[in-house]
């Protein structure tokens, strides 16, 4: 009898995703940048995150989720952008999280948190 030869698997490695790890981070941000704790982002607190380039990264970002265009961001529309940011581009790697993480703790070194 002849064996027949088997093709090797090219199976992918799995990759580890962070979606839950961001997703728990992401109204964190939030709530950093909400220096007055009134649930709502407005325009001068996004302008005191003008001071370094994180800051300015997750300003851009708020600014992008005011989906009504009333210069104020919800914790709706925080989380609707996260949620398109998903659905865009996929689940965050690590590199993406790990991202998030160091524009997290620099709100954090600059005293923005409360």
């Amino acid at each position: 009898m002849s064996e027949k030869k088997r093709k090797p698997t090219t199976k992918k490695p799995r990759v580890k995703t962070y979606t839950k790890e961001l997703r728990a981070l992401w109204p964190k941000i939030f709530s950093a940048v909400d220096m007055d704790n009134s649930g709502e982002i407005d325009k001068a607190e996004l302008l005191k995150l003008s001071r370094n380039s994180e800051a300015k990264t997750i300003a851009a970002m708020m600014l992008q989720s005011d989906e009504n265009e009333d210069s104020m961001v919800t914790p709706m529309e925080w989380a609707l952008m996260f949620e398109t940011l998903i659905e865009k581009h996929g689940a965050p790697d690590k590199k993406t999280y790990f991202h998030c993480l160091r524009m997290y703790n620099a709100l954090i070194d600059e005293g923005k948190i409360h």
